[in-house]
């Protein structure tokens, strides 16, 4: 096909331009002057960006990837994609600069034309003019002006110059001082070049990347800032503006390529289908547009109906093609081939003019595009019916209005159709007429050399066997015998004839060129030059049948340095063109025996005379490490019978995996007694062996410094003879093996000769496949004998946890008990690993009970499994000899986090027989570990009374006192308050625990405050055993005094409740204690605010009288008044003031004090719970005492009278409670 236009027979795929993308394969500027559309360079719409080209790395690799999506050369055809995806349609991608020049629109006016005034720049004379394309038929310097149909040029425009999408890229700056101005300046810049496409009439889709330096989750703008350029541009962020974010891997561009080509895929197609819509219209009216200026030279007529129907039909049916709408290009292609072959424009041309050297040219490239839709649609016979119709038809013309098709011209156009045919097949790449290099013996026996019928056949028609595809091969091999024909044919030309025209009289030449048909061929005088010119080399035309044409020259050396290449690597042995094969071989036999090449002699004789087939095959499909693998070496000889014995020295199998390599040395004690039947199977007994001279003299392929298998074999082989080779391996690694070679190592007094045979790469050998069916072979019965799957040793060795104990307690010494038990039928040399994998990247150690770590080198050389970059791996640890039904115990420890996690442990055990210390065996065993909180608490927070006098601004102090916290040492002279913090803890523990010590910790002090704690629960025994779910509860007695007097803020205290424990279970010897910490959360001490505290104390010396005490206090720096009023119950008596005022002056308290002899108790909230919620998701349920008759409930309003608001009363002592109704005092037990 090069003979015709690349344009014309190019792929037409859609065009995306790629421009801001800098690298190795992007060009700075367009070519515009290698471009052979007209006026491109002068009147072309210019797309101008002043942008910096994206120079990052990552627009780099983008870059490459976009070319690597490049379809050119891609298969021509409708194939399902990938993993069965939906086939997509391919783009031609190219990559430029900033600028970008597109063809023009309109042409120049002729500076002669008549209608044309002096001054032709006038708007005037520019208006009187009908201006067309440069291109086209009907403007005056057109290639096709004024009656030509079709130029290559237009299929340039839409191929290489017109883009169905303009991609622009440009950085999205990260830089926040600069942000604004960049987006600014890209929003011109975008809408500058959406100007100039609208500009130039293309409907070309503008598309916008950016490529930014901050990602999404980096930058809260981007999204922002990507949206502002949306709405100031009018882009369609759906399929003309895209994002792609910094630090994108290669699969991540990849991926992004692919969903860009995805998603503009339908934008393509609606873009030719508006160029189709547009070329119908024009076909469809029925004038034809005037020209801009009447032809002067030579005919007088301009391009009729006929032909512009022809025109438009090609170029919808180009736009098809770009579609990937094969029906409707062929369609298209179809009625574009019959208006062209018509009475009204193919016969009304001048035969052998210019004109029909075109046409006869377009008639080539319809047909060639109609056979190729044929074949992409599958319609095979159908492309062999319309390629063999247009030989037939361009022969009539020829016949009819040319010159004959007796000519060397026309049977080098035969040639060359014949050849066209076989490119077409091969780019259509129909894989059932190809083997590939993994084609097995019965595909290559059974290879199609030409296909069926389609089904859009109708059934019953009848098909002449030429009407079918055929191989490639029968395509070339036609194309020869016209390339012979053509070289006989020249050889005919007359002497005279055959003289340059410098030479010979003009009538001569004048006569010659009526004589010869030239189209796409040479003149005479080149196509058969005289002796000691230069011409036409016919033996280059014939690729295929190059070395036969040589040696019809007898050109001995050139025919086998062309045929010794092909006889290396021809494909024919592969897909079973024995014949071809053996022409070859012949060929080349002959060319070296007339060369005296000794090598390619003996080559080609060994392949004619000594043919040494085999075959191996391993015995069942699978193995395991340690076990007899039985295998199979079947030989033959298929040499001729005349032929001597061939005896071997060695034979070398070598194998791909983990088997080692097996070497058969030729023993002439075997040799004399071995038995000569195919039917018996010779038992080769290998060892183990280390010396490399033991395949000496076998080249590359001797035996390295690895071991080997060898053993002594009868390597003596008579024409016909089969010998089957018995033997049997222990593999020593796990993984997959298959066989590789066949070597045969042939030596004698005058040379040495490897012949290989690589059985892995399916090859076969001249007459018979190398792969021989052996049905004396008792392992037959599966298709894939040469491959094995070894595996791994099956451990006996016996793993599992002794308690079977999976949860865990959080900041816990976890300890684990591995049981090892002994299956094995003998002793083992064992040693553990233990690993535990999580979600954090913090893992603790692991650590081994009663062991020394040791490193063990055979266990870095095993796999390990894979684990993420957060697991610990442990040092091996040796358990040593351990007899078999044994039992051996294991303990390790490591800490827990802090917070619950799931863990995976992970144990494997490596161990190796006594009887076979260089197979290691491993088995691991994997469980699932949980840890959850030990302990959950609730807190409660109350005040108690202080007794300690206030300080007063009436007494001077000696000392200035500083507000800095962080002065250990300085005297806290503000407000002392007593607190109580009451924690309650619960135990979730799966079993019964040990609690040996609470202990309350300061954590952090806000407000200046120095803050003092101690534990106030005498009554608690440590240590003390509390079980699942039960409570406990400890106080703590907190003294809190402000540093300064006059600091009025608020305070805080940050407390954490560490708790000491251990299982009940272990003893602290066993173990030591485990410490949980438990956050409070903060505590608030007020300051600034009045409040009331009420404690109540039993007198010492009138029983059952209570001391109740109402402590009023005011810290804040105003002087406040109170009214009191104490309510009368029947719960009890009580002597005090009933009503009264109180006024309190600025950091000041004062006492009331209330004598209460109960009368009768009450239950405050009979059943009643309190729900206390902490963390805000649990709930600890406290249950109230319920005793009848035991409390009261005495009730004093405090009201302040400014504002006129009641205070509330707080407990502020042992044996008092609080609900709704106010303070509750215990009467019971006292």
């Amino acid at each position: 096909m090069d003979a015709y236009p690349e344009q014309f027979l190019a792929h037409n795929l859609p065009l995306i331009i790629l421009s801001g993308l800098d690298g190795d394969h992007a060009q700075s500027t367009q070519d515009v002057e290698g471009s052979s559309y007209p006026l491109i360079g002068e009147t072309g719409p210019r797309i101008n960006d002043e942008s910096p080209p994206v120079a990052t790395p990552t627009a780099k690799e983008l870059l490459q990837c976009f070319l690597k999506a490049d379809a050119r050369g891609a298969p021509w055809n409708g194939k399902t994609g990938e993993r069965g995806q939906t086939p997509s349609i391919g783009f031609r991608i190219k990559g430029t600069g900033r600028h970008y020049v597109l063809p023009p629109r309109k042409a120049f006016a002729p500076p002669s034309s008549p209608h044309t005034s002096a001054d032709t720049t006038s708007p005037s004379s520019s208006q009187s003019l009908v201006l067309h394309s440069p291109i086209s038929p009907l403007s005056p310097g057109s290639p096709v002006f004024p009656d030509g149909v079709m130029n290559p040029i237009w299929l340039e425009k839409h191929q290489e110059l017109v883009p169905a999408v303009f991609a622009s890229f440009y950085t999205l700056t990260a830089d926040p001082n600069t942000d604004s101005l960049h987006d600014n300046q890209l929003k011109n810049q975008i809408n500058n070049i959406k100007k100039a496409f609208t500009a130039s009439t293309y409907k070309t889709r503008f598309v916008v990347v950016l490529l930014s330096e901050t990602s999404v989750m980096q930058g809260s703008e981007i999204d922002e800032r990507i949206a502002n350029i949306r709405r100031a541009t009018g882009l369609d962020p759906k399929n003309s503006l895209f994002f792609l974010p910094p630090d994108t891997s290669s699969v991540e561009l990849k991926a992004f390529v692919s969903s860009f080509l995805t998603t503009l895929q339908p934008v393509c197609v609606e873009y030719y289908r508006d160029l189709s819509k547009h070329s119908r219209r024009k076909r469809n009216r029925s004038t034809i547009p005037p020209p801009t200026a009447p032809p002067t030279s030579g005919t007088s007529k301009i391009l009729a109906g006929p032909g512009w129907n022809v025109r438009y039909e090609f170029k919808l049916g180009v736009f098809a093609e770009f579609r990937q709408e094969m029906d409707a290009a062929c369609r298209n292609f179809e009625s574009a081939y019959d208006a062209l072959l018509s009475q009204e424009v193919f016969e009304s041309i001048s035969s052998w003019s210019p004109r029909w050297n075109e046409a006869r040219t377009l008639a080539d490239v319809i047909a060639i595009r109609t056979v190729r839709c044929l074949l992409w649609n599958q319609q095979t016979s159908l492309a062999v019916r319309k390629w063999r119709e247009h030989r037939l038809r361009i022969q009539d013309l020829v016949d009819r209005r040319g010159l004959g098709s007796q000519g060397y011209g026309w049977a080098a156009w035969e040639a060359r159709w014949a050849k066209i045919m076989a490119e077409l097949i091969f780019k259509t790449d129909i894989n059932a007429l190809q083997a590939d290099d993994t084609s097995r013996l019965d595909e290559a026996r059974s290879l199609t050399v030409y296909l069926g019928p389609e089904k859009s056949i109708p059934l019953g028609e009848r098909i002449h066997p030429w009407e079918h595809i055929h191989h490639p091969g029968y395509w070339l091999a036609l194309s020869s015998s016209h390339v012979r024909a053509r070289r006989i044919l020249a050889e005919a030309i007359a002497e005279e004839d055959r003289a340059p025209p410098g030479q010979s009289p003009a009538s001569r030449v004048a006569s010659r060129a009526n004589a010869y048909d030239t189209y796409m061929s040479p003149e005479p005088h080149v196509e058969s030059p005289l002796p000691g010119h230069q011409g036409t080399d016919h033996l280059k035309l014939a690729e295929n049948a190059i070395g036969n044409e040589y040696m019809h020259a007898e050109r001995w050396g050139h025919a086998l340095k062309v045929l010794w290449p092909l006889w290396q690597n021809m494909s024919w042995r592969r897909e079973g063109w024995w014949a071809l094969v053996e022409d070859v071989g012949l060929a080349v036999r002959e060319c070296a025996m007339q060369t005296n090449d000794a090598m390619a002699m003996v080559y080609a004789q060994w392949e004619l005379t000594s043919n040494i087939t085999a075959s191996f095959g391993f015995k069942g499909i699978g193995s395991h490490v340690g076990e007899q693998l039985g295998s199979q070496l079947v030989v033959r000889s298929n040499a001729r019978h005349d032929s001597p014995p061939v005896k071997f020295s060695h034979i070398r199998i070598t194998f791909n995996g983990s088997l080692k390599d097996i070497v058969l040395q030729h023993s002439e004690s075997l040799a004399s007694t071995s038995a000569k039947s195919d039917a018996v199977e010779h038992l080769v007994a290998l060892k183990e062996t280390r010396d490399p001279a033991a395949v000496r003299n076998s080249g590359s392929y001797a035996a390295d410094s690895t071991s080997f298998l060898q053993g002594d074999a009868d390597l003596d082989f008579s024409s016909g003879d089969r010998k089957t080779f018995a033997f049997s391996t222990i593999p020593r690694e796990a993984g997959d093996a298959h066989i590789s070679s066949v070597i045969f190592l042939l030596e004698n007094e005058l040379f040495t000769c490897d012949y290989i045979l690589n059985l892995d790469e399916e090859e076969y050998v001249l007459g018979t496949p190398r792969a021989v069916e052996d049905r004396s072979n008792k392992m037959s019965g599966r298709n894939h004998s040469s491959t094995v799957k070894i595996l791994p040793k099956p451990p006996k060795v016996q793993l599992r946890l002794s308690d079977g104990k999976k949860q865990f307690h959080t900041d816990e010494q976890a300890s684990v008990e591995l049981e090892i038990f002994n299956e094995e039928e003998e002793a083992v040399e064992a040693s553990l690993e233990a690993r535990v994998i999580g979600h954090s990247e913090d893992l603790p150690p692991v650590e081994w009970i009663g062991s020394e770590p040791r490193t063990d080198p055979k266990l870095e050389d095993t796999e390990r499994p894979s684990t993420s970059s957060s697991s610990k791996s442990l040092r091996e640890f040796k358990i040593g000899h351990l007899e078999s039904s044994t039992t051996s115990k294991r303990s390790f420890t490591f800490p827990t986090a802090s917070e619950p996690t799931d863990y995976v442990l992970e144990v494997k055990i490596l161990y190796f027989l006594v009887s076979d210390l260089e197979t290691p065996v491993s088995k691991t065993l994997t469980v699932d570990l949980q840890t959850i909180h030990p302990f959950e608490a609730s807190y409660d927070f109350s005040p108690r009374f202080h007794p300690d006098p206030w300080p007063s601004f009436f007494i001077a102090q000696d000392e200035s006192v500083s507000l800095d916290e962080d002065t250990a040492e300085a005297a806290a002279q503000g407000i002392a308050q007593n607190w109580c913090l009451t924690a309650t803890v619960e135990s979730f523990a799966t079993e019964s625990i040990t609690i040996e010590s609470f202990d309350l910790m300061l954590l952090g002090v806000n407000g200046g405050v120095r803050c003092i704690t101690s534990p106030n629960d005498e009554d608690l025994t440590l240590p003390l055993d509390i079980n699942t779910h039960e409570v406990q509860s400890q106080r703590f007695q907190l003294e809190v005094r402000k540093i300064a007097l006059e600091d009025r803020r608020s305070s805080s205290l940050d407390f954490a409740l560490d708790i000491k424990w251990r299982r009940s279970s272990q003893s602290s010897n066993q173990q030591p204690s485990n410490k949980t910490q438990l956050l409070i959360q903060r505590l608030l001490i007020p300051s600034g605010e009045p409040r009331i505290l009420a404690i109540a104390t039993p007198s010492p010396t009138n029983h059952p009288v209570i001391h109740l005490d109402y402590a009023l206090e005011n810290p804040s720096m105003h002087l406040l008044t109170f009214n009191l009023s104490m309510e009368a119950s029947e719960e009890f008596a009580f002597s005090g003031p009933k009503l009264g005022s109180l006024q309190l002056v600025p950091l000041s308290r004062h006492t009331v004090r209330f004598n209460i002899f109960p009368l009768r108790g009450k239950t405050p909230r009979s059943e009643e719970t309190k729900e206390n919620e902490r963390d805000g998701s649990e709930k600890i349920v406290v249950m109230r005492k319920q005793d009848r008759h035991n409390w009261i409930q005495p009730q004093l309003r405090v009201v302040d009278r400014y504002y006129n608001r009641t205070l509330r009363v707080t407990a502020a002592s042992e044996g008092m409670e609080m609900d709704k109704g106010g303070i509750l005092i215990w009467v019971g037990d006292r």
